[in-house]
């Protein structure tokens, strides 16, 4: 904002139409190849290895060459100081703009740069020397301010998050402008999460062996903590164990709605809860006729819960076994960077994580967060001690 005047950058919204009608049929497809029994293991390796490379180029080139410019908005703006050889724009707006570019530069391809230097009308080359005169350690922003998505119907399955630029910034997605009003008035209590208070459900369907092995006993490890693995809990008990316990992790088949008997059930028992679903595609979003896109997270959202970590499409149960480890394994073993907070911000570790895969982009590139970004504390002693001695994926 300048002066009341809110910064508009344009982009090629056929090409970014593009972009989301081919990820969708992507997910569409990784649904379909999971869900299918496997008679070529080598087909199958070579296939998922070409999912993961595409979802790869999609964040790291094709989705910041198709915004351009606008890229520059995921952003904040920095506060510019000018040498005496580069002159300045003609209006405070494009200074501010300015601002934002340079923060963004390294990020942005010929093609941007050039029409950032069109845009603000000065020379490429003045703005190559402002970039230079000014240093990037992590801005404070990152430490203290939360970037909030909200996506049109079309663009749900971009994960904008995995992006080089987003990474190290705190994002979450909201539903809608009045939704982020709504969430963002009781933000101090909806984002802390007791970690010695947390019901946790693995394997409720019985199938996933490999899941209870590793997940499974690190949860049950952890003697303040309740839950079930390897069978489905009492559906009125969990529903109850929503509306008491901090933190409820699932991990298992899609959303976990069998175990509630049906998400849409609990909207008017509600939901206190930060919830984790950590399972194919339970973040997803389906455009169904004119409504809105709906889900499993929008149904517990309005139930009243504040934050939802999911998944956008399907996933291989191994791989997303070793981003769960990862990401709790950090989380609880993190320090907080923010003096505002009590803990440590699980925004950071969700693309972090991501290492711990043989598959990073089309497993861990899967995680996104609804509602507010929590923190956590009062981590258990010895809560670590179920933890694997190796998480991460070796070749």
């Amino acid at each position: 904002m300048s002066n009341g005047e809110s910064i508009s950058i344009g982009f090629d919204g056929t090409a970014l139409a593009q972009e989301a009608f081919k990820m969708r049929e992507t997910v569409d497809k990784i649904s379909e190849e999971l869900s299918r029994e496997v008679t070529d293991p080598n087909k199958w390796w070579e296939t998922r290895v070409k999912r993961n490379e595409y979802c790869h180029q999609l964040w790291t080139s094709r989705l910041p060459d198709v915004l351009g410019p606008a890229l520059c908005l995921f952003t904040s703006g920095k506060k510019l100081t000018f040498p005496r050889e580069v002159p300045k724009p003609k209006t405070a707006l494009h200074t501010n703009f300015l601002g934002f570019a340079v923060r963004a530069w390294a990020h942005l391809n010929t093609q941007a740069r050039n029409n950032v230097a069109g845009i603000v009308g000065m020379r490429k080359l003045d703005i190559d020397r402002l970039v230079k005169s000014h240093v990037h350690p992590e801005p404070a922003y990152m430490r203290s301010t939360s970037t909030y998505l909200v996506l049109g119907r079309l663009v749900q399955t971009l994960c904008f998050e995995r992006m080089n630029i987003c990474k190290g910034l705190r994002m979450s997605r909201m539903m809608s402008t009045r939704h982020a009003q709504y969430i963002l008035r009781n933000d101090a209590s909806g984002r802390c999460v007791d970690i010695s208070d947390v019901f946790y459900v693995v394997d409720s369907q019985t199938n996933l062996a490999g899941s209870a092995e590793t997940v499974g006993k690190f949860f049950q490890s952890v003697k303040e903590w309740d839950g079930y693995t390897s069978v489905a809990p009492p559906t009125n008990e969990l529903i109850k164990k929503l509306n008491e316990k901090s933190l409820y992790i699932f991990a298992g088949h899609g959303s976990g709605s069998d175990c509630v008997g049906g998400w849409g059930r609990v909207v008017r028992k509600g939901i206190s809860s930060t919830m984790h679903l950590i399972g194919c595609a339970s973040g997803r979003l389906r455009d169904n006729g004119r409504t809105e896109p709906r889900g499993a997270v929008t149904k517990i959202l309005d139930s009243g819960c504040k934050s939802i970590l999911s998944l956008l499409w399907s996933v291989t149960d191994r791989d997303i076994d070793r981003f769960t480890l990862r990401l709790y394994a950090d989380w609880f073993s993190g320090v907080r960077n923010s003096s505002k907070e009590r803990g440590p911000c699980i925004s950071r570790y969700i693309n972090e994580s991501a290492r711990a895969c043989k598959l990073g982009a089309a497993n861990a590139g899967a995680c996104v967060n609804y509602g507010l970004i929590p923190y956590c504390l009062n981590v258990p002693e010895n809560w670590d001690k179920g933890l694997p001695n190796k998480i991460n994926y070796k070749i």
